[in-house]
């Protein structure tokens, strides 16, 4: 909007605007990367912790270091196939809105987001 001053223009500046920024975790990326993880767990869990790293790195890079043997497709099944559909449903849930929903649930809003 402009108002005329003795002959001259003045233009008004916008505000500048605050960016949001969340504290939220990001559940549905974490739970794909949980589910990748959860046979190292177990070996872990049971002792063997030479197989639980092997395992873990497996299912992430593809090479098995025990067996050194390289399989590109055990690693997408059972790695990264569960990651990326928990990153895929976090954009869904980002696009739909259900993330500005949840922060408005008591208690859980502030700190979880899908």
């Amino acid at each position: 909007m402009a108002k005329r001053i003795r002959n001259r223009t003045r233009r008004y500046r916008s505000r500048p605007r605050r960016r949001r920024t969340s504290s939220a975790m990001p559940i549905l990326p974490l739970l794909g990367l949980g589910a990748g993880l959860m046979q190292p767990a177990q070996l872990a869990l049971s002792g063997n912790y030479m197989g639980a790293i092997a395992e873990a790195g497996a299912r992430y890079t593809g090479y098995n270091f025990q067996s050194q043997k390289f399989d590109f497709m055990y690693a997408l099944m059972n790695g990264w196939a569960p990651f990326l559909a928990g990153v895929a449903g976090h954009y869904a849930a980002q696009r739909f809105g259900i993330n500005r929903y949840m922060r408005k649930v008591p208690m859980i809003g502030k700190w979880v987001s899908f």
